[in-house]
């Protein structure tokens, strides 16, 4: 099961994009070191929550589950 929630981000961003808070909005695309990751953007969620969010630049983020990713370079088991 995923589960996501909805938040106002930074900008528009794609399927698979890695989400951490903060920014000028909720979340923000994260950044190699990012240390709070929020999650991935999805348009795969079997329950979201926060779902009457409503307005510009609002993407659900899965934070329970698993969903495809965007990873660019070499990544390890337990890497952030």
């Amino acid at each position: 099961m995923n589960i996501a929630s909805k938040f106002t981000a930074d900008s528009a961003y794609g399927v698979g994009t890695v989400l951490a808070f903060g920014g000028d909005k909720d979340v923000t695309r994260a950044g190699g070191n990012s240390t709070s990751i929020c999650g991935v953007v999805t348009d795969r969620a079997d329950l979201i929550l926060n779902n009457s969010l409503a307005g510009t630049n609002v993407v659900t983020a899965a934070v329970i589950g698993r969903v495809r990713c965007e990873v660019f370079g070499s990544i390890g088991k337990g890497d952030v």
